[in-house]
């Protein structure tokens, strides 16, 4: 009997950030119990230009898969490549204990907030008292409790979202090599499936210090000729600066229109000021942890 590969799925790594959605760093791995099952049912993931195709041995009479299954659960690691997807994502989480957990159900697109970060607990003695009460999972299914259950119980659990006390959290052995992992639901009729995954463009304040070195300017004022955002001065407690901020936070982009001019009431005193650069992110003060990106400039 002749056998061909169908599509079962397509997923689509994007990111707001880029003129394109595309995020073409990004890169995609199956965990390894998703491995195993994709090679028990001669499943295989290839990489294309813009996408990764989860394809199936089949029937080339039937079209009917060589091994069928029934509804699964599948995982994989995502890896951006990119040491600033944080930062370009606006997601301020520690990646040593916590992971972007994506589950992709009946939606065709998912796009990705603070509330996809999860902590990672792979051992019982990060509950201490916690094991006290029943652990769920996803579904709310009863798991297990720290009367009844032992912590190998635990240990031995599937990766997976669990909750403890309405607090969700993700068990998985085999992810810290990874920014983010994803999790599929496969039927077994399905095929050519499009799931996308995107990634926010974090959102700043910009800030712009104003150094008065050989300037005698005393009334200047921060213009976007391209009218995208307007600036406010704030408070100095230096003397030999002024102070300009964004009013409302702006997206980052990978392509930017602003065109900032600094003017003393109406003449220009320096015009196409440099624009906000992504290492340049800081808090707006000691306690205000709101994020700026913050640019210096000397007149």
């Amino acid at each position: 009997m002749d056998k061909y590969y169908k599509i079962v799925l397509n997923i689509h790594l994007q990111h707001e950030f880029f003129m394109d959605g595309k995020c073409a760093t990004a890169t995609l791995k199956p965990l390894p119990e998703t491995s195993l099952f994709l090679k028990n049912h001669r499943m295989m993931l290839k990489q294309k230009k813009d996408s990764y195709v989860l394809l199936q041995e089949a029937s080339l009479e039937t079209k009917e898969a060589t091994i069928v299954f029934n509804n699964a659960e599948i995982w994989f690691g995502v890896n951006f490549n990119d040491q600033n997807f944080q930062l370009r994502s606006g997601l301020n989480y520690d990646l040593r204990k916590q992971k972007i957990v994506v589950r992709m159900d009946s939606n065709p697109e998912t796009s990705i907030t603070e509330a996809n970060v999860l902590t990672v607990r792979n051992s019982p003695e990060y509950f201490s008292n916690e094991l006290n009460h029943v652990l769920l999972d996803n579904d709310n299914n009863l798991i297990l409790t720290s009367e009844v259950e032992s912590t190998l119980r635990f240990t031995g659990l599937d990766t997976g979202i669990y909750k403890v006390e309405h607090h969700s959290f993700l068990k998985c052995n085999s992810c810290n090599e990874f920014d983010s992992v994803l999790c599929i639901k496969l039927d077994s009729n399905q095929e050519n499936v499009v799931q996308k995954m995107t990634m926010p463009a974090g959102q700043y304040r910009w800030r712009y210090q104003i150094l008065k070195k050989y300037s005698k300017a005393k009334n200047l004022s921060l213009i976007d000729e391209n009218e995208k955002m307007v600036f406010e001065e704030v408070t100095s407690t230096e003397s030999d600066r002024v102070v300009f901020l964004s009013k409302d936070p702006v997206k980052l982009s990978q392509h930017t229109n602003s065109s900032l001019v600094l003017y003393d009431q109406e003449s220009i005193v320096k015009k196409f000021l440099p624009l906000p650069e992504l290492l340049n992110v800081r808090f707006l003060s000691a306690v205000d942890k709101t994020l700026v990106m913050e640019t210096f400039v000397t007149i």
